[in-house]
């Protein structure tokens, strides 16, 4: 069975409290033999399908519904289970899933404005997590950050934060950018949606500044 969910996250912000579904990743991921796909753009949804159909267990596959950006060419190498690095850096890695590809990109524009060189990792795959790419990263960049349009408790932060905490490896700050843990009650567009729970990239970036200032300091104080 491949369940599609569609409209992830914030994308129906203005169809109100009813229509917002950021707990998927969290119910998905925590049953037994699920693979949970989280698409960034309409070529990672082609592949995602085409080899999820082939799978013998269940997929779960969350897509957007906001005509998302292209983040790949349609040839891009897509394997259920092994991350796409978008952009390569050496002073921050994002690890963004799903639509969240797309500001972390934007995000990276704005931090390499400031000097920052920043990675982009499209995390397509959830559940199960590419522990090669999570592997490299902890052992090179002294800020990760998750990046999710999903609740703070369960999602794919959640995720690789266990898996830090599992693999003892805690060498690394790890920052979440997500929802919050309640029920959104507002009717907005996703756009404010997103600036309401500090999910746009000038957002990201601010924190993201501050943040590895305060590395770098502690590092000089060390």
């Amino acid at each position: 069975v491949v369940l599609v969910g569609t409209g992830s996250g914030l994308s129906y912000a203005e169809l109100g409290a009813t229509h917002h579904s950021c707990e998927d990743i969290a119910i998905m991921r925590a049953m037994p033999n699920m693979t949970v796909i989280c698409a960034a753009d309409r070529n990672e949804v082609r592949l995602a399908l085409e080899q999820a159909v082939k799978l013998d267990s269940p997929v779960y596959l969350r897509i957007g519904k906001k005509n998302e950006p292209d983040i790949h060419s349609s040839a891009v190498p897509f394997k259920i289970g092994e991350s796409i690095k978008v952009r390569s850096g050496h002073d921050i890695c994002l690890l963004a899933t799903g639509n969240m590809v797309a500001v972390a990109i934007e995000t990276a524009d704005i931090l390499e404005q400031s000097g920052l060189s920043v990675q982009v990792v499209s995390m397509h795959t959830v559940k199960p997590l590419d522990q090669n790419r999570l592997t490299d990263v902890v052992t090179r960049f002294p800020l990760i950050a998750t990046l999710e349009e999903h609740n703070h408790i369960g999602g794919f932060g959640s995720a690789v934060a266990e898996w830090l905490v599992d693999s003892h490896q805690l060498n690394t700050r790890l920052i979440r950018f997500s929802t919050p843990d309640e029920f959104i009650s507002n009717v907005s567009s996703q756009q404010e949606a997103r600036e309401r729970y500090g999910l746009n990239a000038q957002q990201i970036a601010q924190s993201l500044r501050s943040d590895y200032t305060g590395l770098s300091q502690e590092g000089d104080n060390g």
